[in-house]
């Protein structure tokens, strides 16, 4: 059994900022990454450390003995992290990502990294997956965070997490018997309409457009009002998003009457250029923090 500095370090925050949200706005994570964390601690020491309650997050009288104990251990973790030379990271770090990663709190990660290396400056784009691809390989960014379908997968990619994709309907609507299914679209650069395409080619059925939007609630609210079928990331249907999650009870999954989607990963991927130091740290924060978020 042991402690874990940023169990910790969440602790303390939650009872500085008076609750689990403003404490993951404080540390720049999420707040579920934060709540795995007390959840971790719990279990390793045996003991609720919070008691939520109407009004907010208490701590019990197990947290309330640990904090003194917590506060000592973060200071003098602190203090020797502090007498160790930082590298001094300066340059330019050019970075993609996909709709789904800001949802996931990957912007909160790429902010932590200008307030520890102030001279590094992070530009970062959001798009397509296929779009950011095209933009690796003509050098317009350093390195790429976006989800692949599996058999897509390369050497030299980072895998971050595993997704799925999967078809919807609106909740009452019927899937049309026509050779030609209306189909809702991110964009000409959609890499669920290309793989759609060459799929329903093989049963006899062709996609016509109704609607591109670049964004994912715009996609399913389109879906629900009945503009055609679509296809998106499972997550998307359980998310955190308040108008994410409303929009979702109004869809319903199609399986068995269409092509199976194929697995999809979270991955990391760089350029044809060996990534900078900079861009280095980065990949190996935004991976540590897909694995506390696990």
């Amino acid at each position: 059994m042991r402690l874990e500095i940023e169990g910790l370090r969440a602790l303390k925050t939650i009872q500085d900022v008076g609750g689990v949200t403003k404490a993951a706005d404080a540390l720049a994570l999420s707040q579920s990454a934060v709540s795995h964390k007390i959840r971790r601690m719990e279990e390793a020491l045996d003991c609720q450390l919070l008691a939520r309650k109407p009004g907010g997050v208490l701590l019990t009288d197990a947290g309330r003995r640990l904090l003194p104990y917590a506060d000592r251990i973060i200071a003098l973790h602190d203090e020797a992290l502090s007498g160790l030379k930082k590298p001094a990271l300066r340059g330019e770090v050019r970075i993609g990502m996909t709709e789904d990663l800001i949802q996931a709190g990957l912007t909160r990660t790429i902010g932590r990294m200008a307030q520890v290396f102030p001279d590094v400056h992070v530009m970062s784009t959001v798009n397509q997956s296929l779009t950011l691809q095209r933009k690796l390989d003509d050098g317009l960014i350093d390195l790429a965070v976006l989800q692949v379908f599996d058999a897509d997968l390369r050497p030299g990619d980072r895998f971050l997490a595993p997704n799925a994709a999967v078809w919807i309907l609106g909740k009452d609507q019927d899937l049309p018997t026509t050779a030609t299914l209306p189909f809702v679209s991110y964009d000409q650069h959609c890499f669920f309409r290309q793989w759609a395409v060459s799929e329903l080619a093989a049963f006899g059925k062709s996609l016509r457009i109704t609607l591109e939007c670049p964004s994912t609630i715009g996609v399913m609210d389109a879906v629900a009002a009945g503009m055609g079928l679509s296809m998106i990331s499972k997550h998307h249907l359980k998310s955190d998003v308040r108008q994410g999650s409303e929009v979702g009870a109004r869809l319903q999954v199609l399986t068995d009457v269409l092509p199976s989607p194929p697995s999809l990963s979270f991955i990391i991927r760089s350029g044809a250029k060996a990534p900078s130091q900079p861009a280095r740290y980065i990949m190996d924060e935004i991976e540590k923090d897909f694995r506390a978020a696990a």
